[in-house]
C-alpha cells in the first residue's frame, strides 16, 4: 500500500495529522449577528457532530452550498442551475478561503448528489484522481487531504470532522458578509424553521417545522 498526498497543480497539499488540523478548526462558535436561522441549523450539525453521529453532520453540511445559494437566488431562479449555484457558492466561500477542504465544486457536488440521494457516492468517479472518498473519523487519527493506492484503487481520505467544521465556518462567513444583503434577509423567511405560533389563533400548542 502507498500513500501519497495528492497532487493537480498545487491544489492538493501534503498530509496533515491530527495536530496540524487542530489549530485550524473553529475556536468560537458565536451567533451570527442578524441571521439565527443559518445558526440555528448550524448548531445543529454541530450537535451531530458532538454525538458522533457522522453520517448525519456529512450529509448535512454537503447541504451547506445548496441553502446558502438558493438564499443568495433571486425570486424565480430557475431549478436547473440549481449545481451552477451551489459550484459557484463553494467556488467563493470555500474553496478561495478554505483550499485545506479537500475537494473542489464539482468533486464536493458529485459527493452530495451520491451521498442524499443514494446513501452512496455515484458510481461514476468523483474525480479522475482517484477512485473512492472515505473518511476517518475521530478518535482513530486524522488523515485528511490523502490519496492512498490500495489494491489498484485510489482512495482519496478526509477528516470527517475538518471537513464538517471547514463547511460550517465557510457558513458562517457567509452569514457576516451578508447580514445586510436584502435577497437573503427576504428569503430567510422561507427557509424551513421552528414555527411555534402557526396554527394560533385557530390552534395554540402544537409547535411545528416547516
Amino acid at each position: 500500500m502507498r500513500v501519497s498526498s495528492c497532487g493537480g497543480g498545487g491544489r492538493r497539499k501534503a498530509p496533515h495529522q491530527d495536530a496540524g488540523l487542530r489549530h485550524l478548526l473553529p475556536q468560537q462558535r458565536t451567533t451570527c449577528f442578524n441571521d439565527p436561522l443559518m445558526e440555528s441549523i448550524l448548531r445543529e450539525i454541530e450537535s451531530t457532530i458532538a454525538a458522533g453521529l457522522w453520517y448525519a453532520a456529512i450529509a448535512l453540511c454537503l447541504t451547506l452550498p445548496d441553502i446558502c445559494a438558493t438564499l443568495e437566488a433571486r425570486s424565480g431562479a430557475r431549478s436547473d442551475g440549481q449545481q451552477a449555484r451551489y459550484n459557484g457558492w463553494f467556488n467563493r466561500n470555500v474553496a478561495a478561503k478554505f483550499g485545506l477542504i479537500g475537494l473542489s465544486a464539482e468533486e464536493c457536488w458529485k459527493l452530495r448528489c451520491g451521498v442524499l440521494h443514494e446513501g452512496r457516492y455515484k458510481k461514476r468517479k468523483v474525480s479522475a484522481e482517484y477512485d473512492r472518498i472515505v473518511f476517518t473519523l475521530p478518535p482513530g487519527g486524522t488523515i485528511h487531504n490523502v490519496v492512498i493506492e490500495a489494491s489498484n484503487s485510489a482512495i482519496l481520505s478526509l477528516s470527517a470532522e475538518f471537513f464538517c467544521n471547514q463547511l460550517i465556518a465557510a457558513v458562517r462567513e457567509w452569514s457576516k458578509a451578508k447580514k445586510s444583503d436584502k435577497i437573503v434577509k427576504a428569503n430567510l423567511a422561507q427557509l424551513i424553521q421552528p414555527r411555534p405560533n402557526e396554527f394560533e389563533p385557530t390552534v395554540k400548542g402544537p409547535i411545528i417545522i416547516g
